[in-house]
This record gives C-alpha cells, structure tokens and sequence, in this order.
C-alpha cells in the first residue's frame, strides 16, 4: 500500500485560501475609496467655509457638544432629540481644520462604514481628538440614526482646531 502525502494537498488550500483573503481584502478596499470622498484646501480663512456649512442648521443644537470648564472637558449627549422612525441616514460630513497645517480637510462617509464595526460604537479619545481632560464618548450608529440628519458635532479645540460634523 502506497503512503499518499498530503502535504501537497495542504500547501495548495493554504496557498488558495491566501489568494482569495487577499482578493477579497482588495475588493473591500476599492469599493471602500469609491465610496468615500475627500478634499484638502489650502487656506487663510477657514471660518467663512464653517460658516456656510452651519448656515444650513441656523439654531439647531449639535447632538454631541464637548463642554470645557478650563479643568477638565465634558463629553455631553442631547439624547432627549432620539426618536425611532427618523428618515434614514446616508452620509456622514466631516469638516476640519488644522491650525498648525493650514488646511481645511473634507470628508464624506457613506453611513454603512459606520454600521461595519463589531459593536458600533463611535470613540473620541484623548489622544485621538487634541481634547484633553479624559473625554471618552460612546454613541452607537443606532443612537445617530433615531437622532436623524443634522448637526452632529461643531466644536473648536484648545489648539485652534474646528471640527463639524453632520448626517444627511
């Protein structure tokens, strides 16, 4: 009776298995950068951009404000403006400046990105955001959906830096 060797057979599933990861790694990336768009500009004035974009949610309170009492800041939630049945969300707008680079960066999410992580939740920390005092926010993609389109988030930071943030 002949020893078969599998070694082969192994080698080849692993080798097919790898093919496909990456095939399936390069797909998702690519329909991924086609559905997100950006734009950097250059500028002295940022402020008459911002104003612009917030004209269009004149009165209208951010669902995220970051409260600073010169010690610490504080993440606060408007979750009283939740409600179940809010038309669907489709995008999400990002707006920021960058004192220090001189640059006005734009960027547009497609909401599905935010549904893809394992548990949803949104997290602005420390580190990431230049806020300082130990904010920490958790908001759900399902907190932002029964909130609805608008205004997200508009704040400026300790070192000159704006960010605004809404859904459509």
């Amino acid at each position: 009776m002949a020893k078969r060797k599998w070694w082969p057979i192994v080698l080849g599933i692993v080798i097919f298995v790898v093919i496909v990861g990456a095939g399936a790694i390069g797909i998702g990336i690519y329909v991924v950068s086609r559905q997100v768009a950006m734009t950097v500009v250059e500028t002295e004035d940022p402020e008459a951009a911002f104003s612009e974009a917030r004209a269009k949610f004149a009165g209208q309170k951010p669902y995220i404000e970051f409260v600073d009492d010169g010690v610490e800041t504080q993440a606060v939630v408007h979750r009283e403006n939740e409600r179940d049945g809010r038309p669907p969300l489709t995008s999400m707008h990002i707006m920021a400046w960058d004192e220090h680079e001189r640059k006005l960066v734009r960027l547009t999410l497609p909401f599905w990105i935010l549904r893809l992580g394992r548990t949803g939740d949104l997290r602005l920390s420390p580190s990431e955001s230049g806020i300082s005092g130990g904010v920490r926010l958790h908001v759900s993609a399902a907190d932002l959906e029964r909130n609805g389109p608008g205004l997200l988030l508009d704040t400026k930071m300790r070192r000159g830096e704006r960010l605004l943030v809404w859904m459509d």
